[in-house]
């Protein structure tokens, strides 16, 4: 009786190999085309996030910039000023 449920259990197993085998190669193309499909997603977000990046340190450069020019102007400014009123 022991003998007849392992025999059973054995065809059992081996013939649900079997079949996952031969359902599976129909399920693989579409596991691999999801795997695809998730590599060029992620592809595609690496390059929008590496373009929102350049995009926002363009901007960060541009306002130190734009900060350190009026900062040099308002400086320059204020010692005008006093040159102007010092010769006067």
């Amino acid at each position: 009786m022991i003998v007849d449920r392992t025999v059973v259990n054995a065809f059992a197993f081996t013939g649900g190999n079997y079949l996952f085998f031969l359902l599976g190669n129909s399920g693989e193309t579409d596991v691999d085309m999801v795997i695809e499909q998730l590599w060029c997603a992620e592809a595609e977000n690496r390059d929008k996030r590496q373009l929102c990046l350049d995009y926002i340190n363009q901007q960060n450069r541009v306002q130190q910039q734009s900060t350190a020019v009026f900062e040099d102007r308002s400086r320059g400014s204020a010692r005008r000023d006093i040159t102007i009123h010092g010769t006067l």
